[in-house]
């Protein structure tokens, strides 16, 4: 349900309000498919559905898919249009900035490293479309309600003292959404690689191939995995490969050699190695001892 009651198109310029980091912003209700070809920004484009379904296609070929109360960002200088060429009924905010100069510190209430850390935040993003959850369309109403009564009563003198605190509280509630997205996607992401692990551990599994499979980089998983588990992804299936290997020696009769091949290591001497590591012991003097 739209809570924006977006009925016409209401359009300004950063410059119009004196804040050098927002290069356009507004709301947009349409009722019949609209044009929008292919065109890309220098800064971020921020967008927001309240009503509708809207699909951006980026110039890489993949989609970003927008339902009502759903959020997007497109990186600086992404190509992106509508699906077709054409956005279907909807209704919309949207606001393209940009916060890696200094001139857009004005009338903002940030510090230049603020700033900065916002930048950084926003481009670790990448392109993304995700629900918006409660406090950005809270904010965005309030933001339209400022922006219809300027525009009713002066025109475009509006109360700026109002329309900056806004907008500078709708910058701080994007970013506070896309860390916390950003967080819980980074756990996912080591959760998902330890239970491959866990499971694939009879494989030959390495960290490229769990990279893989999680569908992040490998240096991306190292950062994210060490950070969340406490150990890097390759010492994790190192010490998986081990738990799995006293297994093997307490339960069956396979030999060190077999144990050593069938679990990806590549040699006895290097699975003895690792074995002494986790346990304190060989696995020649493990299976002495459960044989004692």
């Amino acid at each position: 349900m739209s809570i924006l009651q977006i009925k016409e198109r209401i359009q300004i310029e950063g410059a119009d309000i004196g804040m050098p980091c927002i290069a356009q912003l507004g709301f947009d209700g349409f009722n019949k498919p609209i044009p929008l070809e292919e065109h890309q920004h220098s800064g971020f484009e921020f967008t927001y559905i309240d009503n509708g379904l809207v699909t951006w296609e980026l110039g890489d070929g993949s989609n970003l898919k927008l339902n009502g109360n759903d959020m997007a960002l497109t990186q600086p200088n992404t190509p992106h249009k509508g699906e077709f060429d054409v956005i279907i009924p909807a209704s919309l905010f949207w606001i393209s900035f940009d916060f890696s100069m200094k001139s857009c510190l004005k009338n903002t209430c940030f510090s230049w490293s603020e700033m900065c850390l916002m930048h950084e935040t926003l481009l670790k993003s990448g392109n993304f479309s995700h629900f918006a959850g409660s406090r950005i369309p809270t904010q965005l109403q309030e933001l339209h309600r400022t922006l219809k009564i300027g525009l009713d009563v002066n025109g475009h003198n509006m109360t700026l003292c109002l329309l900056r605190s806004q907008l500078n509280l709708l910058f701080v509630n994007i970013i506070q959404e896309i860390s916390h997205l950003h967080a819980r996607q980074e756990t996912s992401y080591s959760e998902l690689a330890k239970k491959y692990i866990e499971q694939s551990i009879d494989s030959n599994i390495n960290v490229t191939s769990v990279a893989e499979v999680v569908n992040i980089s490998v240096g991306h998983l190292h950062e994210v995995f060490k950070k969340d588990i406490g150990i890097t992804p390759a010492a994790y299936i190192q010490f998986c490969r081990c738990e799995k290997a006293k297994q093997y020696l307490l339960n069956t009769n396979k030999s060190i050699t077999d144990i050593t091949f069938e679990l990806g290591f590549n040699s006895t001497q290097y699975f003895a190695t690792c074995f002494r590591k986790y346990t304190g012991l060989t696995p020649s003097q493990f299976k002495d001892r459960i044989q004692l």
